[in-house]
């Protein structure tokens, strides 16, 4: 190897760190496909302490009892079929009959490897948990409907 080519790949190294991840802390996970997962997100209303029992029957009637029952409908009806897609700098979603939107964002704090928090560009802070394959943020002011996704 000559003393040349050394520094081009040095060059070459720090710019592919820098795309991988970044300085202030692990990459980030978000970026790619990810689908709504009706059956974990079920699973965490159902073994939420604060959950109304007879209300945990199933999904739509666990997020009526949170979130209110004219809510919970245009919620479910959006999550089925729903999916997400990050990129670097851009957050989509797509819904079950193929439209969607997109928006802007940046990753504006890690607090730790299983926890990103970004601002989208229309000023909305969100907070994405990483919990083995799947990921969640909540719903609800109060932060006790969380909503699961997992990879596409």
């Amino acid at each position: 190897m000559s003393i040349s080519a050394f520094p081009s790949q040095v060059s070459i190294l720090c710019a592919l760190s820098l795309a991988l991840g970044s300085c202030s802390g692990p990459g980030n996970w978000l970026i790619g496909k990810w689908e709504f997962d009706r059956q974990a997100t079920e699973a965490a209303l159902k073994s939420d302490p604060a959950a109304d029992p007879a209300a945990t029957r199933s999904f739509l009637d666990s997020l009526a009892s949170k979130v209110g029952g004219a809510v919970s409908s245009a919620v479910a009806a959006h999550l089925e079929g729903m999916k997400m897609e990050f990129t670097l700098t851009e957050m989509r979603r797509i819904e079950k009959d193929g439209s969607g939107s997109a928006v802007g964002y940046k990753v504006i704090e890690k607090p730790d490897a299983n926890t990103i928090l970004i601002q989208d560009a229309k000023g909305e802070i969100m907070t994405f948990k990483r919990e083995g394959n799947l990921m969640w943020r909540t719903l609800d002011r109060d932060g006790k409907v969380r909503i699961y996704l997992k990879r596409a």
